[in-house]
């Protein structure tokens, strides 16, 4: 799509006595006045063609916030989108406002340019929350937002923003995707991932992730950007709502357990005005358009712009469909970064929104019409960058070649990886990864303050033994597993990205063993998570594999043992106590290692370790690692070691690496992937000989995979 010209046209309205007086100007067809009362917005919902004698439905000053809510709700059919839009046109241009449009829509024409309009509907808060993007042309019933013309709703301040286009690459996007617990489930992953391959493949452009989605992950990830890598978009995917009791918009993001936040649009812009660089706001959720009928600023995007958080907001005024999100996010951005108008990207995005309509005969549908942009400054550019000079003879120049700091690292856990020679290790806060799902298990912390709250614990919350220690006296360490249970045993819970990973891995590594030292052994990852959504996502992509589990409370012949289970085409086999005349592998398979054990119950009372008497037994038990197989022990003791989602505030965490690593340290290099860390973290990491790698971990793992598949391809070609 080449670049759009415009024809500009300010479109101002008034409120009067009895009646609204509309001034439309332009410097390409001059100015002209007319007026229009509300009743000459009447129109009769549901019906295909207008009917002006008809009471139903009918705008007047006394019930404009009932039918306001009405309209705002869903989006219109399409008969009731164009009866509104021509009779908005109709209300808006007469005889000397007609005149000016005809000679801008003349002159358009003639220098092949589109028009747009500025709406100034500040002083009548009543009708900025109209439809506007539904204006119809009168007779030709077409729409001017499906035609490439623009209509951007303009907010007057006092303070006007005149900042240029940013003109140094790259332009950063902080992507914030939250669906809390308790609000409808949002497919933010999906939208999220249509975000990122938007922008794959065009240069100068970051997108960066916000996990966890919570007020204070936000302010934190700003102050650390604020002088290096500063952000230029804000792009909320989640949901947005409207207080009518006070009167402003709110967005729902994330509290510490993962359940809603609200935070309102003025504290929301009083966070994002400390970072100077955001040029944009894209709030994609609905009512992040809604406004009173009373305060022009009331809403979402206004209190944005009123708060000087940023310039330019585009929101929706009605809910928007997961699909029709995604295709708003590739769209838009596709065209924004090649350097078009803001309002020229929301265009095409419009205008595909329309054709996946009509493809998917939705012919109905007026989805196209929920974006809306508000603006401060009239350059709706945002990026302005340097065109790349086109160079005739390549080996006449040599350009600098950026590295990632981390590049080497990501060789050695591939080639770690490729020789078979690496374990991963997975902790309680791998949970954070899947801060954007709904609902989801606890984090290290959330299930330590859940326990504290439950046992009324009445100490500052502690480490994970020391509460579960608490919560289970006297004699009630049956109610505590059975506290516990549904934190971990829930089948609404979704195995996330991070699980997919490792079960390619797992899977990829067995197919290719035959290749690798017998004395690697199979592919193996240590798990200190209660829940079995690695199982599960094993059991989707990998034939065979085994689980070891220990087993904390049960019979004194089961107690201080592991039980095993062989899993064979999504179904697990019957558990096995594991023994000496049974411990040895006589395959390759993959296995999961649960070392604290599993809320999958062998029998009726076996259970798994999370008090502090379970933990000193486990750890104090001379047979503990010897009545693993050996081929596991082998494996962890000749591999490199990846820590992810480890937190080691808690000493019986420790205790197992001291166990594993018997009194040491690693042999193999190793690493924690982590940010946060406290400074005993980094010191006990550091004397342990384990790399520290500050990334947050749905950013390493989405940047491995990427890493590992170009291997594999480079691989696959040298073969």
């Amino acid at each position: 799509m080449k670049p759009l010209k415009y024809k500009e046209i300010d479109l101002k309205i008034e409120s009067k006595a009895g009646f609204y007086q509309v001034t439309v100007s332009s410097e390409c067809g001059g100015d002209g006045t007319s007026t229009f009362s509300i009743d000459e917005l009447s129109f009769e919902a549901g019906a295909s063609t207008q009917k002006n004698d008809s009471d139903s439905g009918q705008l007047t000053s006394d019930d404009l916030p009932q039918t306001l809510s009405l309209i705002r709700a869903q989006p219109p059919s399409l008969a009731d989108a164009r009866a509104f839009g021509q009779k908005l046109f109709g209300a808006i241009f007469k005889e000397r406002t007609t005149l000016v449009l005809d000679r801008c829509q003349q002159k358009a024409k003639k220098e092949d340019q589109q028009l747009r309009f500025w709406l100034h509907l500040s002083a009548v808060p009543e009708l900025a929350g109209l439809p506007w993007e539904f204006l119809c042309l009168v007779p030709q019933a077409t729409f001017f937002a499906k035609s490439y013309d623009s209509i951007v709703r303009y907010l007057h301040l006092t303070t006007p923003f005149d900042e240029a286009p940013l003109t140094e690459p790259p332009l950063r996007i902080l992507a914030v995707p939250s669906s809390p617990k308790g609000a409808l489930p949002l497919d933010v992953n999906g939208e999220l991932k249509r975000l990122q391959d938007a922008i794959n493949g065009i240069e100068n452009v970051l997108v960066d992730p916000l996990y966890p989605p919570t007020i204070k992950a936000l302010r934190k990830r700003l102050h650390e950007h604020k002088n290096s890598d500063p952000y230029h978009v804000f792009h909320f995917i989640g949901h947005a709502a409207f207080d009518s009791a006070n009167k402003e918009g709110k967005l729902l993001l994330e509290n510490e357990v993962g359940g809603i936040n609200q935070i309102s649009a003025l504290e929301l812009g009083e966070i994002l005005k400390t970072h100077r660089s955001l040029r944009l706001a894209v709030i994609n959720a609905c009512e992040g358009a809604r406004t009173t009928v009373t305060d022009p600023y009331a809403g979402v995007a206004q209190t944005l712009l009123r708060s000087e958080a940023v310039p330019k907001v585009v929101a929706m005024q009605y809910v928007i469909s997961d699909d029709a999100a995604k295709m708003l996010a590739q769209s838009f951005y596709t065209e924004l970064l090649t350097g078009k108008d803001l309002d020229t990207a929301i265009t095409k995005a419009r205008m595909d929104i329309s054709d996946a309509e009509l493809e998917e005969g939705r012919r109905d549908s007026v989805e196209w019409g929920t974006p809306v942009i508000y603006m401060r400054a009239k350059d709706s550019r945002l990026v302005d960058f340097p065109s790349r000079p086109q160079v005739k003879e390549i080996r006449s120049i040599s350009l600098p070649i950026w590295h990632d700091p981390l590049d080497e690292h990501y060789e050695n856990v591939i080639k770690a990886l490729s020789d078979a020679q690496l374990v991963p290790f997975l902790g309680l806060n791998v949970n954070q990864f899947s801060q954007q799902v709904s609902p989801r298990p606890p984090t290290y912390e959330e299930l330590v303050d859940r326990l504290a709250q439950l046992s009324e614990y009445p100490h500052r919350a502690g480490g994970l033994p020391g509460v579960s220690q608490y919560a289970q006296m006297p004699n009630r360490l049956a109610i505590l597993y059975d506290q516990l249970d549904p934190f971990f045993n829930d089948d609404a819970f979704k195995p996330t990205k991070l699980h997919e990973f490792w079960a390619h891995v797992a899977k990829a590594q067995t197919l290719y063993l035959e290749t690798v030292e017998s004395k690697r052994g199979p592919f193996l990852i240590v798990t200190t998570s209660y829940d079995t959504l690695l199982e599960r996502e094993f059991s989707a992509k990998v034939e065979d594999f085994h689980v070891f589990s220990y087993i904390a409370d049960g019979s004194s012949q089961e107690r201080g043992r592991f039980f095993g289970k062989h899993y064979h085409d999504g179904i697990a086999g019957a558990p096995i106590l594991v023994d000496n005349s049974n411990k040895e592998l006589i395959d390759d398979w993959p296995v999961i290692l649960k070392l604290p054990g599993t809320v999958e119950r062998f029998n009726s009372k076996v259970r798994f370790a999370i008090t502090e008497d379970q933990y000193f037994e486990l750890l104090t038990n001379r047979e503990f690692m010897s009545i693993l197989p050996t081929q596991v022990m082998t494996k962890l003791r000749n591999s490199s070691h990846l820590f992810l989602g480890w937190t080691l505030s808690d000493w019986s965490l420790r205790g197992l690496l001291y166990r594993i690593w018997e009194k040491s340290w690693p042999s193999y290099p190793s690493w924690t992937i982590q940010t946060g860390l406290t400074p005993f973290e980094r010191k006990y990491w550091e004397a342990c000989r384990v790399e520290i790698v500050e990334k947050d971990l749905a950013d390493y793992i989405s940047t491995l995979e990427q890493r590992l598949k170009g291997h594999e391809q480079t691989t696959e070609i040298d073969n």
